[in-house]
């Protein structure tokens, strides 16, 4: 249901941005089209329609718990649309990759993108969150019955509209008989008795699992309901052609990242050589990759060479204000250019660009011990970045690290090529966000 809606949403976006293509040209006069138009004009104007698709996305304005038109989600939109005009201009103007026009057509296309972008958005809320609604009843005990019951109660957008939360048989006959209503979630272990089957394929019910109705909107897998087996097959039939094609492009884009990020890493050489010289490559603690190999995770060295043998933590612990963390180390942290020694995990076959964040030994080996199911995180080599990084804040207790752990279920279960490309392209919004 939430993925029909998804897709309208999409298909809205794409004719506004056809519509605002439509308006540059009959502000022109050209109510035909000759074949040169669209020969030097057609395939500059895509680009800019993939660029800004892809900062909608980045900015997650395809996540239905930012579509409310509220103050608090202003600036999603403000930041797509300031950095799209940007990356256009830069394409248009500064490299000669294509030729428009006369210039000012960009600008227009992007107001009338902008203000058809903001209407649409509008109506598809209003529509969406007052029509076309299916009145659903949850039947479940458990804690994830009544977070979901909740959680569609509060976005009303997604196309259920919640009736009741019931938790025994005998309430759920009762609604059954006194009430209308379309979708019926059932908690994954209770079974509907034949006579209540009857009744709701007469009433044309929709029955849906509470488990994957949770993991569609809350995009997250609880711990509870892990089905072990069919994670580690999900794996396995992974092809070889597709693991060989996912090697080569995560090597080509660590390579790429290096070359681009080189004269940052020179800076940064320099800075923490003329600081105190001593090593630029800090090993951190051992971390847990794939199947529970440990290896040590690179990043560029932030604290002074003493700081783990003078303090009972290692350096990957710090508080506030650190006094082990240098001049230098301090600018690089802040703008995260530390961890692209992480690169060289990336080529070393260590990491993975996008994976589960690679656990430091201790606290992963405590947390195996304690959720059985945690050992799946590592059935999956770790990662630069990652689904739990983007979704969920860097956990600081036993009780947040397994919330994190539900994320990296739902990215285990569903991974694939464009979710990677989706997660690199919001994690590079994230730090861009952060720094601005």
């Amino acid at each position: 249901m939430s993925n029909n809606r998804k897709l309208i949403l999409f298909l809205g976006d794409i004719a506004a941005l056809v519509l605002s293509f439509l308006v540059v040209w009959l502000r022109e006069g050209r109510f035909h089209f000759p074949h040169w138009v669209f020969q030097e004009n057609i395939w500059a104007f895509a680009f800019v329609a993939l660029v800004t698709i892809l900062m909608l996305y980045a900015f997650d304005l395809y996540d239905f718990r930012f579509l409310r038109p509220a103050s608090s989600n202003l600036w999603r939109l403000g930041a797509a649309m300031i950095i799209s005009p940007i990356i256009g201009i830069i394409f248009f103007y500064a490299l000669p990759f294509f030729h428009v026009t006369p210039k000012t057509n960009l600008a227009i296309f992007f107001v009338a993108f902008a203000i058809l972008f903001i209407l649409w958005r509008r109506v598809f809320f209003n529509i969406f969150s007052t029509s076309f609604q299916n009145k659903t009843v949850v039947w479940g005990t458990s804690a994830i019955a009544s977070h979901l019951f909740e959680e569609i109660a509060n976005n009303p957008h997604r196309g259920y509209d919640p009736l009741v939360h019931v938790k025994d048989e005998a309430s759920l006959i009762t609604v059954l008989e006194n009430y209308h209503f379309h979708v019926l979630v059932i908690e994954d272990t209770l079974q509907l008795p034949d006579h209540l089957i009857e009744i709701i394929f007469k009433k044309k019910i929709t029955t849906l699992s509470l488990i994957s109705t949770y993991q569609e909107i809350l995009q997250k897998v609880p711990v509870e309901s892990v089905d072990e087996t069919l994670f580690i097959q999900h794996v396995q039939h992974a092809k070889f052609l597709s693991k060989f094609l996912h090697r080569t492009f995560e090597c080509f884009v660590a390579i790429i990242i290096l070359i681009i990020a080189f004269p940052f890493i020179l800076i940064m050489v320099i800075g923490i050589k003329i600081e105190d010289g001593g090593t630029i490559l800090y090993k951190g603690n051992t971390r847990l990759g794939f199947l529970g190999k440990e290896f040590m995770l690179y990043k560029f060295r932030s604290m002074t060479e003493e700081s783990k043998r003078s303090s009972g933590v290692g350096a990957d612990w710090t508080v506030k204000s650190d006094p082990r963390v240098t001049r230098v180390g301090r600018i690089i942290r802040k703008l995260h250019i530390d961890e692209l020694a992480q690169m060289i995990n990336v080529l070393n076959g260590d990491i993975s660009l996008v994976g589960p964040r690679p656990d430091v030994t201790t606290p992963g080996l405590e947390l195996k011990k304690m959720v059985p199911s945690y050992y799946l995180r590592h059935i999956v080599k770790p990662g630069f970045t990652g689904w739990a990084q983007i979704k969920y804040h860097a956990p600081a207790s036993h009780t947040e690290f397994i919330e994190r752990f539900q994320y990296d279920l739902y990215y285990i279960k569903n991974r694939n090529f464009f979710f990677d490309l989706g997660i690199i392209v919001r994690t590079v919004q994230i730090i861009i966000s952060h720094k601005l």
